[in-house]
């Protein structure tokens, strides 16, 4: 199943692993279904939570928009993100991950995490 997967980290295709995974949804034991559920549970719940939070920020604080412009890209990779998993993963039973950006031109940002961690908590701390 996983033998037309490249293996190299930097041009690993997340979105292929995506669809081998539906594709193999239907014939999968118990034991596998279980670690679908569990990686599906996490798409659904933390990476959507922290994925709201982060929009949220962009949201409130459009000047994020004028001083970096990696901001703005994560904006739209988000909303692509959120695309899909409205349209993927909560109407199909065969999705468990959710992995936009590449196809699109729209990644995430490298390198944002730090800036975006430090924002969220002075969001989460003045509230």
């Amino acid at each position: 199943m996983f033998n037309s997967l490249d293996h190299d980290p930097k041009t690993f295709d997340w979105e292929k692993l995506e669809e081998i995974l539906a594709g193999a949804y239907p014939s999968l034991n118990e034991q596998q279904l279980d670690l679908f559920g569990f990686i599906r549970v996490i798409t659904e719940n933390f990476l959507f939570k922290r994925n709201e939070e982060m929009l949220k920020l962009l949201d409130k604080n459009p000047e994020y928009f004028h001083d970096l412009s990696e901001f703005k890209d994560l904006q739209g990779h988000l909303e692509l993100w959120n695309s899909k998993l409205e349209s993927h993963l909560k109407k199909r039973k065969d999705y468990c991950l959710i992995y936009v950006g590449v196809k699109e031109k729209k990644p995430f940002p490298k390198g944002i995490e730090a800036k975006v961690d430090k924002e969220i908590e002075k969001m989460n701390n003045a509230t």
